[in-house]
């Protein structure tokens, strides 16, 4: 009788995407040991199944088939090996136990693919988010909510960089709509409240809309959409959409001019005397990057001062500001300036300074050091040095 290798060998050979899913989930209805893991399993592949009947044409290429197959087959020695309890074993269960969590995340990003109708061609972009898989359907639900909000902002992101056509700014809140109260304090700054269903009333100020921005390359309208994804997904400066006031538009902003930056507290020792609060101020901070890193959003000035605290229902919440300077990984800029305080040495000696994920990570490092010892880690904390960006 042929072991379960010998005999996936023989059915992997021209078998295709919908055959090895009706595999897998006939040959986990037969395991023996790690029935939790193959129940998981089963539930995503009978998904997939699902939605390549209804997406035939996502799979006429054969190299995406052939990728797809490469993680079912993986997938299939698994549950092949799992009902063969003469070959379980625990050595066998740590190694797969530590492996099909990430098969798993593969095989929830074709779902996601499959389930949006995206372009095969974002999958690689795809790859790159962090998805998650867990028993419980409502942590699945929103961990699928978060990859589709990713992967909205990548395409968005994708569609600025090959200068497509953008959509025309939509207004939120137009002349006569009463949940937006503001009166005008200069020319180019309104204050006032926003009365939100969720949130209650929000102190806001408003900026005009650079309508010449508006109009170039039409890139402009794509920028404040993508800053509104990441506004609902991080702790960014909160952006609560376009009004329509006084025969022009303005950019609606929480109003954090009563909020104090980070370098500020620290200078005036305000910061929470409990180090928890403390670790939680520096999570939130390393979170927000990891999101923005995720999108392909480089900071790239990150510091102390662009860190705004504010206290919110007996919390300190960190809002990540000035991100007007954010760029994508792999674009070049020139012009502005930067901290050097929280640069990393190695950036000051490149002949071609270019900012990099890596040079965030050591901005971010130094703030978390600063929010969780309480100390700067610089001889003098009030000076904030700033230099040409050679980029």
């Amino acid at each position: 009788m042929p072991t379960p290798d010998l005999a996936l060998a023989a059915f992997s050979t021209g078998v295709t995407s919908i055959q090895l899913l009706i595999k897998i989930i006939r040959t986990t209805q037969q395991v023996k040991r790690l029935k939790a893991e193959c129940e998981e399993v089963r539930t995503i592949a009978s998904i997939l199944h699902e939605l390549l009947d209804a997406n035939e044409e996502v799979l006429k290429d054969e190299k995406t088939a052939t990728q797809l197959n490469g993680v079912l087959l993986e997938v299939l020695k698994f549950t092949a090996q799992c009902s063969g309890s003469n070959l379980v074993n625990r050595a066998w269960e740590v190694i797969w136990k530590h492996k099909l969590p990430g098969l798993l995340k593969e095989m929830m990003t074709w779902v996601v693919l499959l389930n949006t109708g995206t372009a095969v061609s974002t999958r690689f972009a795809l790859l790159k988010l962090d998805t998650k898989t867990n028993d419980s359907r409502t942590q699945q639900k929103k961990d699928m909510g978060t990859i589709l909000e990713k992967l909205q902002i990548l395409d968005e992101l994708r569609k600025n960089q090959e200068e497509e056509k953008a959509p025309q700014l939509r207004v939120d809140f137009p002349e006569q709509d009463l949940r937006l109260q503001v009166t005008k304090e200069s020319e180019k700054l309104l204050s006032g409240s926003l009365v939100d269903a969720d949130y209650g009333i929000t102190k806001v100020i408003c900026e005009p809309v650079k309508e010449d921005l508006m109009k170039y390359g039409e890139k402009g309208p794509r920028h404040i959409l993508i800053y509104a994804k990441l506004c609902a997904n991080t702790l960014v400066h909160p952006f609560y959409g376009i009004a329509q006031r006084f025969n022009q538009r303005w950019i609606v902003m929480k109003d954090l001019r009563q909020c104090t930056s980070l370098r500020d507290r620290m200078q005036y020792s305000k910061m929470p005397e409990s180090l928890v609060d403390r670790i939680s101020i520096a999570y939130d901070i390393a979170r927000t990057i990891e999101y923005l890193h995720s999108v392909e959003i480089l900071v790239k000035r990150l510091s102390d001062t662009t860190i705004i605290l504010s206290r919110e229902n007996n919390a300190v919440i960190p809002y990540l500001t000035n991100l007007d300077r954010a760029r994508l990984f792999m674009e070049n800029t020139s012009g502005g300036a930067y901290d050097v305080r929280f640069e990393a040495p190695e950036f000051q000696k490149l002949p071609h300074q270019q900012h990099s994920i890596y040079t965030d990570i050591w901005s971010l490092g130094i703030l978390v050091w600063q929010c969780v010892s309480g100390t700067f880690p610089f001889n003098s904390p009030n000076e904030v040095i700033e230099g040409p960006e050679a980029e």
